[in-house]
């Protein structure tokens, strides 16, 4: 379906700094529209995020919007660049497999494309 509950756990790291966190979540999907995740409890106290995905013509605008409660001082402390760091983070691994994909899947097609030109050659 397009409700899935997913539930983390490991140690994130920011320069020296290491969290080591758990979460559940409620993640609701809307193919080719939107993203929504809730925490339904974990290490943070709250964690409501959502992105929007917007078709441009050629390719897509993603707005990302989260809104984050956290119970540790040091969390209070370090936590707005950690987490900004960790979005930047994941949003870049995004768009290099993203385009990792693009350039295998554009390899494929001018191969199966060389293959139907040979076979109709008759090679």
């Amino acid at each position: 379906g397009n409700i899935w509950i997913i539930r983390q756990e490991g140690i994130a790291r920011y320069g020296l700094l290491s969290f080591p966190f758990e979460s559940k979540r409620e993640v609701r999907l809307e193919p080719m529209k939107r993203i929504q995740a809730r925490a339904l409890s974990g290490t943070m106290k709250r964690m409501d995020d959502e992105a929007t995905i917007i078709s441009l013509g050629q390719g897509v605008q993603i707005n990302y919007h989260v809104e984050i409660v956290v119970d540790s001082i040091l969390l209070r402390l370090f936590g707005l660049p950690f987490f900004r760091y960790e979005v930047e983070k994941q949003f870049q691994d995004m768009a290099k497999e993203m385009t990792r994909r693009h350039a295998n899947f554009e390899s494929f097609g001018k191969q199966m494309a060389r293959q139907d030109c040979q076979h109709e050659m008759g090679t």
